[in-house]
């Protein structure tokens, strides 16, 4: 059994990873791959620090990855989202017998899918509000109340958004394409590109803080 020292050197590591990561998340929608290079080999010095690990730490580790690999690969999230999962599973692979790479990325997508839509909303009441709602939009009443949940139209500063009109029709994607280009100057209505490492960070110290 590993160490409260030791322990506690992995959360620093893993807290420290994905602080830096939100700052350039946040400010540029990129992420260095040098962090994740950086954080893994951080996160191999506790093991050097604690008795052999067992086989379910190396079970942890691999469901972490898998998830991880499969973020990037599926390209239902970005390539940094992805490898920040497999740096966190060589990190710090399970708190409490709980998989915490796993934990990150159910609780963030939780907590993005409902931000997200709450930040729609709120945007799109205020337009209803101001009686701005779709106005030009030659959609059924289904499409607009899917629009309603899912994008908006761009306010003068937002920069990290991505165009969701053509003409006067909406154009809704299923998947998520990571590599779509912003479109910061663009007008009419748009999905945001939120920073998926804040979140991450959110329910990791959340998590920590519960267990």
């Amino acid at each position: 059994m590993e160490s409260d020292a030791v322990l506690i050197l992995r959360q620093v590591i893993a807290l420290a990873m994905l602080s830096v990561a939100s700052y350039f998340d946040i400010k540029y929608r990129e992420v260095d791959d040098r962090i994740w290079i950086a954080g893994a080999i951080s996160g191999i010095i506790p093991y050097f620090l604690s008795p052999v690990p067992s086989v379910m730490t190396f079970v942890y580790m691999g469901v972490g990855a898998a998830v991880g690999i499969s973020w990037f690969a599926t390209r239902a999230f970005g390539q940094a989202d992805g490898l920040a999962l497999v740096s966190l599973a060589i990190i710090f692979p399970s708190f409490d017998s709980i998989p915490v790479a796993l934990v990150i990325s159910l609780g963030s997508i939780f907590i993005l899918g409902v931000c997200g839509t709450l930040y729609n909303a709120i945007l799109n009441i205020s337009d209803a509000y101001h009686k701005k709602l779709f106005l030009g939009m030659n959609e059924s009443m289904m499409r607009k109340v899917v629009a309603f949940l899912t994008i908006h139209r761009k306010r003068s500063n937002e920069k990290f958004v991505i165009s969701r009109q053509k003409n006067n029709k909406f154009l809704f994607r299923v998947k998520v394409d990571p590599d779509e280009e912003f479109a910061g100057n663009c007008t009419g209505y748009v999905s945001t590109a939120f920073p998926m490492m804040p979140f991450m960070l959110s329910v990791l110290v959340a998590f920590l803080a519960l267990f």
